[in-house]
């Protein structure tokens, strides 16, 4: 490990080496050009040169250092924690940070999120001594007993204490910092001049901020051992363990159970409730029942090969405990680490609640307008259910609705009405198969098995959701089945994504209805940039059920670059709204240009031009027609008969 460790330090200082390099490159050039302005006397002819290149080398530094500082990470946000306030959270993280031998804290800070975590923050981007915060998620403190919290704190703690804790805590600052500074490098405000150092340090980092966060990810997951090692050393192995199972049963319970509920009291609520977290405290007893069921699903699970968390089965057994029963490693006591440790809780659960309200607020009035109207729309096709005059569409939207509004158990009535009237329905037997086996009924995998033979796009949810009950004997055999069906799909979708990225296959018109066309020019018009833009189906042989369009945008303007293009390409396509599968690019390449020009219906969008780019027109092609083309013919021509008289042809 301390040869890795070595490995991935000099990997890490490879980064800074290459800025430095360029910087140096940089400066070494500016001496010279310097040195020889010092000479200009000799040189009169060349005196603008020496004038203009000082410059020109100086503000590409300037570019590049400002890019570099320009990486921020900002620092988190939360309401802030005083030793007045909450004594016995300060007292124990003060013991603990004195026993490990970790650096001070400059601030401690409670969030509405379900974690806790240092975060380190640089004073000036990537250098700079850095901050030290402490970040609590209420709720977590909520679902944890006392004990269990310190291990928590001890495990975060220990990130940062030790050697090993800070050159941990700085690579893991770096995995994230290279990816900015590639984005940096490539900001719309870089001049068109420094393309060429903004390209080698962009593509560059490109290439090594990916291959740096592979590369350290072993050590990521080495220190998350050691500070387990840590916590179980000073809490007790039992006690981590104890933090590692509630924490997984809670988390899994809050995005399960507790924040759906949340979303749908917009029916009756109009504001955000301001009573969040006694609402959640009233709720985490009812986890119980259910929390053997998800602490063997997530002991099952794989480790996941790009978390820098090792698996909960892993952290399990690198402390000793071999089972994990959750009713073993429960509270013992009705007191939570929120109610031991924060001074006054009540009035932190209110401002915790606050906090997470006010961003809420305007789409949760939106929210509780919209459902008001959907529980009005479902009450009219529920009446449509008696009388049997329900279309397929209809009794989908029916559940579907159900299910937004009250959730999955509530609408599984509507659900079995629709499979009684149309067996085959594929996307209802699908959702049924997931009720089911969530319900810890194993003959859902048989109605998952059945909906993917009806639709073969099914086959990689049905297949996600039979593993994650596999352990089931009655399930394993339909589990076994899927995977067959899956990688066959898979060597489907991989033929078809080829078909769809090939430039080659035959053009046919886009047949799209003209309500959807006009609503598409009508977004293509505001976006000045665009000059033109082509529309056409490609005629493909895999899954032909699924038609596949293909948008080209041409841009306005004489000089952009690719890249460019590209970038801005990305940011408008998401916008657009294609009624079917569709890919988008900046068209580029002549041959493909000439098939879409010639393609009879193809162009769906072309921006008129305005005066002033007519004019630009006119005189960029004018001077390359009356000027530029024979003062080329005359050097072409010019040149040629220089080395015919040289060579005494």
């Amino acid at each position: 490990m301390r040869a890795y460790k070595l490995k991935v330090v000099l990997l890490a200082f490879l980064g800074y080496g290459y800025i430095l390099a360029i910087l140096g490159y940089l400066a070494f050039t500016l001496k010279i050009v310097l040195t020889m302005w010092q000479g200009r006397a000799e040189h009169p002819e060349m005196a603008a040169m020496f004038l203009f290149t000082p410059l020109i080398i100086a503000f590409v530094i300037w570019t590049i250092v400002r890019a570099i500082f320009r990486v921020r990470i900002d620092p988190p946000t939360g309401i802030a924690l005083t030793a007045e306030r909450c004594p016995r959270l300060f007292e124990l993280i003060e013991e603990l940070r004195k026993a490990m031998g970790a650096p001070a804290l400059h601030a401690v800070l409670l969030t509405e999120e379900f974690n806790a975590g240092v975060r380190q923050v640089p004073a000036w981007g990537l250098f700079g001594r850095p901050k030290n915060y402490l970040v609590l998620g209420l709720p977590l403190l909520e679902a944890l007993g006392p004990e269990a919290f310190r291990a928590a704190l001890v495990h975060e703690l220990g990130h940062l204490a030790g050697s090993h804790g800070r050159l941990g805590a700085w690579i893991y600052r770096l995995r994230g910092s290279w990816s900015r500074l590639a984005d940096a490098f490539d900001a719309p405000d870089a001049r068109a001049f420094v393309w060429i150092y903004r390209l080698a340090l962009r593509r560059f980092f490109l290439w090594y901020a990916p291959f740096f966060r592979a590369y350290s990810l072993a050590l990521a997951r080495h220190q998350e051992h050691e500070a387990d090692k840590k916590a179980a050393e000073l809490a007790g192995a039992n006690h981590l363990a104890a933090c590692l199972v509630q924490s997984e049963v809670a988390g899994r319970f809050l995005r399960a159970e507790f924040w759906p509920e949340i979303e749908r009291l917009a029916l009756q609520l109009p504001e955000p409730p301001a009573d969040l977290f006694d609402r959640l405290r009233a709720r985490l007893p009812a986890l119980r029942a259910l929390a053997q069921p998800w602490l063997d699903e997530a002991l099952g699970k794989p480790e996941d090969p790009e978390d820098t968390h090792p698996s909960l089965a892993q952290r399990l057994a690198a402390i000793g405990v071999a089972q994990a029963r959750f009713d073993a490693l429960s509270p013992s006591s009705a007191a939570s680490a929120a109610d031991v440790f924060l001074g006054d809780a009540p009035k932190l659960r209110a401002a915790v609640a606050e906090r997470w309200a006010l961003p809420r607020q305007n789409a949760w009035r939106r929210r509780h307008t919209a459902l008001q109207e959907e529980v009005r729309e479902v009450r009219a096709l529920e009446a449509k259910t008696g009388s049997g005059a329900l279309e397929p569409a209809e009794a989908w939207k029916l559940y579907r609705d159900a299910k937004h509004i009250w959730g999955a158990p509530q609408a599984a009535q509507a659900l079995r009405w629709l499979l009684s009237r149309w067996p085959r329905h594929a996307a209802a037997g699908f959702e049924y198969g997931v009720h089911l086996l969530e319900s810890g009924d194993p003959m859902g995998a048989s109605w998952l098995e059945q909906a993917a033979a009806s639709d073969r796009h099914l086959i990689p949810a049905a297949c996600a959701h039979a593993r994650r009950f596999a352990h089931r004997s009655e399930v394993a055999a339909q589990a076994t089945r899927l995977d067959a069906l899956l990688l066959a799909y898979e060597r489907d979708i991989a033929a078809a994504e080829s078909e769809r990225a090939s430039h080659s296959a035959a053009l046919l018109p886009h047949a799209w209805p003209e309500l959807p066309v006009r609503r598409l020019r009508a977004q293509l018009e505001t976006i000045p940039k665009i000059r033109a833009v082509y529309l056409v189906r490609k005629e493909i042989k895999s899954f032909p059920e699924r038609p596949f369009y293909f948008l080209a945008v041409i841009f306005a303007g004489e000089f952009h670059s690719e890249a460019h293009d590209t970038a801005i390409l990305d940011k408008i396509a998401p916008a657009l709204a294609f009624p079917a599968e569709a890919r988008v690019l900046a068209l580029f390449e002549p041959r493909l240009r000439w098939r879409l020009w010639r393609f009879k219906g193809a162009l769906l969008y072309r921006r008129p031009h305005t005066w002033p780019e007519l004019l630009w027109s006119m005189f960029f092609w004018g001077f390359l027609l009356f000027f530029g083309l024979p003062l080329g013919l005359a050097m072409l021509i010019g040149g040629t008969l220089a080395l015919l008289q040289r060579f005494g042809l």
